[in-house]
């Protein structure tokens, strides 16, 4: 059985629905609660897009502490900044096949933006490792 919550300013109606709710769902957490819930659908397109914002606000923070790490570190190498690179892209496919039917456009274009920067660091991050070990061999080559 499904239920309908409706809330309009101080009003709060649940209404008993059969049918398929068109919008986002999502599966609830798993607490103690006095009914048992499976997923929640949300249809409303601002909660919709206020819920997207902040999954994907709180993922892209985890991957800047972890890029931030790798740019300012001096141990960093090719390992690490491919790992950052794919968490990179598999964030970005998220967004595009996940998000992208619920989200407005313009944030849809904001979190591209946000990603394509980091991106844009890390391969310039990976393209100076290159060019440091190059002159490392090439001056060891000299040295011999």
């Amino acid at each position: 059985m499904r239920f309908f919550l409706c809330k309009d300013d101080d009003d709060k109606k649940i209404f008993s629905y059969s049918g398929e709710f068109d919008g986002y769902k999502f599966n609830s957490k798993k607490e103690k609660n006095l009914m048992q819930v499976s997923h929640i659908t949300v249809v409303n397109p601002q909660m919709i897009d206020s819920i997207l914002s902040l999954k994907f606000n709180k993922r892209f923070n985890k991957l800047l502490k972890y890029i931030n790490f790798i740019l300012n570190s001096d141990d960093s190498d090719s390992t690490n900044i491919a790992i950052a690179l794919n968490e990179v892209e598999l964030l970005r496919s998220i967004l595009l096949n996940r998000y992208q039917k619920f989200l407005n456009q313009e944030k849809e274009e904001l979190f591209l933006r946000k990603l394509r920067i980091v991106e844009n660091e890390l391969r310039l991050k990976e393209v100076m490792l290159l060019a440091n070990e190059n002159t490392y061999l090439e001056q060891k080559e000299k040295g011999r």
